[in-house]
């Protein structure tokens, strides 16, 4: 566009095309002869003016160059002289004759024009049939390189002497014009390229604004091709300015070393080019990314009113605090918004809700408070994302949430909520997860929820719920993780939960539920089960003898009856199993050593006889535990197996203690180095069990979430849902 004078070649040297043939100039011709037949004049209804335009005070002359030819014409002219007829192949190249027709006027016709820039997508121009584009054409930045590249198709003839003109005015005086000669081309089915030598926009307080411009495509003859009337702007660095003042206020700068606007060979360095930044077409910021960059500080000086196009903006697993900024809702442009694992404190701006375009809002594990303004979740019509889990929200959770008709997933747990669940989150249909565990909600589970048919994940557990268990679940048969533990639900479970073939994980412990264990592991890949804690009756479930794929058992503290040896099948990936304090009768079955991976098998308080077989002593992950039970203590002799009877002697306890304090002490010291981390870490609970994972768990958990949600924005595809942290979770758990 004509701004760096010393970066644009003279006009009388070509600028190198990429593609060929290119005519040579008449000068090349043998002897000096000029073929009279190429010498033509101008055509009076191609001419439109040029050279007036560019002020050169050069006096315009009128040639007269002879009539003009058509291509077969020129070969036919002059056949008997060879070093002609050489010349004329040289300069016609590989000319299908055929397909050019006979017309005497060449035609060039513009394809596509584009803004190069380094480090950033081509920006192409929409080429108008007017010549006149709508509005403002394109943005540059001041001080910015850039280029110009266009492609052009000749056909018909050969064009001689193809040019590009461009002027520029600014409050209508003319502040630049160029004039970059291309060539002479003949005409060819492949378009030509060509690429303009590299400017760069002027940068100031003068220098910014608007402003209007003609470019041209001309011949020597004076045809114009095209003519383009535009206006563009050259804004300042306003947006790179914004980030250097809030890195100014930060602590810690070490991961921002390349946020700097230095001067580098007299041009300004580009903010698209800065860590954790990313750019559109023009040079817009639309990307601030700085996942689990170390960044202490807080966001009060950061002004987003300078981030227009914004539209994901990452600055999870940080130390920032203070409050959110009410000016991030007038981010209109905003699809991610994630601020979540850090020391974000205060409420949720009500001008959140002006973010019309947001698509993923994640906020969870900070210290934000208060109750959730139903006012929020008015404009929400695109938001799929919603995780304010493990934050100290307090108050009701809105009936309004149910206008949020797109969601996937929503995570409001951890937090203070009571009261009842709203039914209108029947409405969410589209959910996959819904994890509102570890509040105060009371009252019975919504029917509506059977309307949720592609729900997978459900977490309801640790809260206050009430009533029944809600048969309307069983309409969701996509469900793969079901916990309801700890709560006051009574009742019988229904035997329907068979149906659900997807279902992987059950969890009832801790309520009232009495009646028969449902029926499951029926097609489904069972894994974990638990519902201890409860006054369940009658036999152990026929389905859980043949259900291989168990993992972990827990069914303790009821009322169940049946025999240990002929109830229980193998499980080859058993790790956990306990059923103490039941009315299970018989014996420990040599089956049990079949359960290679087994570590703990607690039965204490049952009624449950004879030896302990052999095949336990192949067992090597089994730990010895107190409350492992059999009635009687002899064993066979010279057989080599661990007996641990009920009766804790005097030796046991001076034993535990010799091979506890040892180990208090090493944990001791792994804690103190480790604890720093462990408390900077709030999403450590195990979502399965009442106990918290120790803080080893929580610092592999912590390191495998930290690594997902750093590829939100960068990797959309790879985006950590709750799925996902939660496999993390379920694979570091510690057995409790």
């Amino acid at each position: 566009m004509g701004f760096d004078k010393e970066g644009s070649a003279p006009d009388s040297e070509a600028s190198e095309t990429k593609t060929s043939p290119k005519i040579p100039p008449n000068e090349d011709a043998v002897d000096g002869y000029h073929p009279p037949g190429i010498n033509r004049k101008a055509s009076e209804s191609s001419l439109c003016p040029t050279e007036d335009e560019d002020d050169d005070d050069e006096e315009e002359r009128e040639i007269e160059l002879g009539p003009k030819c058509t291509l077969k014409e020129q070969l036919e002219k002059d056949k008997d002289d060879e070093s002609l007829r050489r010349w004329k192949e040289q300069l016609l190249g590989t000319v299908d004759f055929e397909s050019v027709g006979e017309k005497l006027e060449p035609e060039v016709k513009i394809l596509s024009l584009a803004i190069k820039s380094h480090g950033r997508p081509d920006m192409v121009l929409p080429i108008p049939e007017n010549g006149k584009p709508k509005g403002l054409w394109f943005t540059l930045k001041e001080g910015s390189k850039y280029s110009l590249q266009f492609t052009f198709q000749v056909s018909n003839n050969i064009v001689s002497g193809l040019k590009y003109t461009n002027m520029v005015w600014k409050t209508g005086v003319k502040v630049d014009s160029t004039k970059e000669m291309i060539g002479t081309f003949s005409p060819q089915a492949e378009p030509y390229t060509h690429e303009i030598p590299e400017e760069t926009t002027p940068s100031g307080m003068f220098a910014r604004g608007s402003y209007s411009a003609r470019s041209k495509f001309v011949d020597d003859d004076n045809k114009c091709y095209l003519e383009i009337n535009y206006t563009f702007d050259i804004l300042e660095l306003l947006e790179a300015k914004a980030l250097l003042r809030w890195k100014e206020s930060l602590p810690n700068q070490s991961s921002l070393q390349t946020w700097t606007l230095a001067v580098n060979n007299e041009n300004l360095t580009s903010p698209c080019n800065w860590f954790g930044i990313s750019c559109d077409n023009a040079g817009s910021i639309i990307g601030i990314t700085l996942a689990s960059s170390r960044i202490r500080g807080n966001l009060s000086n950061l002004d987003f009113s300078y981030f227009p196009n914004l539209a994901c903006l990452n600055l999870s697993s940080n130390v920032l605090s203070g409050p959110i900024p009410s000016e991030l809702g007038s981010l209109s442009k905003l699809t991610h918004l994630n601020l979540s694992m850090n020391y974000l404190s205060g409420f949720l701006p009500l001008s959140l809700s002006n973010l019309t375009q947001i698509s993923l809002l994640y906020v969870g594990n900070n210290l934000i408070s208060g109750e959730l303004d139903p006012r929020l979740f008015s404009n929400w019509n695109k938001l799929q994302f919603l995780e304010l889990h493990n934050n100290n929200f307090t108050g009701m959770i809105p009936s309004e949430i149910g206008l949020l008709v797109n969601l996937v997933e929503l995570a409001l747990s951890s937090n203070h909520f009571h009261g009842f669940i709203p039914s209108e989150i029947g409405n969410l249909t589209n959910l996959d997860a819904l994890a509102l565990h570890r509040n105060h909600l009371s009252g019975p589970i919504p029917s509506s929820f059977g309307n949720l048919t592609e729900l997978t994940m459900l977490f309801l557990h640790q809260n206050e719920f009430s009533g029944t268990f809600p048969h309307s679940l069983l309409n969701c048969n996509l469900l793969v993780e079901l916990l309801l533990f700890t709560n006051r639900l009574s009742g019988f479970v229904p035997q329907g939960l068979a149906n659900l073939t997807s279902l992987r994980e059950l969890h009832l412990s801790e309520n009232n539920f009495s009646g028969p264990l449902p029926q499951v592991c029926q097609g489904a890949k069972l894994q974990l089960f638990t519902a201890a804690f409860n006054n369940f009756t009658g036999p152990i479930p026929k389905s859980l003898r043949n259900c291989t794929s168990l993992v972990r058992v827990r069914l303790h503290n009821n009322q169940l009856s049946g025999s240990l040896d002929r109830d229980f099948g193998v499980y080859p990936n058993l790790n956990y199993c306990e059923l103490s304090h039941n009315r299970l009768e018989g014996l420990l079955s040599a089956k049990w050593g079949g359960c290679r991976n087994l570590e703990q098998l607690k039965v204490a308080g049952n009624m449950i006889k004879g030896e302990i077989p052999e095949e336990f002593g192949k067992l090597n992950r089994l730990a010895p535990c107190s409350n492992t039970t059999v009635e009687k203590e002899t064993h066979k002799k010279n057989h080599n197996v661990p007996i641990i009877v009920v009766s804790a002697s005097l030796s046991w306890l001076i034993l535990s203690l010799a091979l506890f304090i040892p180990y208090a002490l090493s944990r001791r010291a792994e804690r103190s180095r480790g604890s720093k981390e462990a408390m900077d870490v709030q999403l450590v609970l195990d979502p399965r069990i009442r106990t918290p994972a120790d803080e080893e768990t929580a610092l592999e958990v912590a390191s495998v979430v930290r690594h997902a949600v750093s590829y939100i924005c960068v990797e959309p595809k790879s985006r950590p849902t709750m799925r996902w942290v939660s496999q993390a979770l379920s694979e570091a758990r510690t057995n409790v």
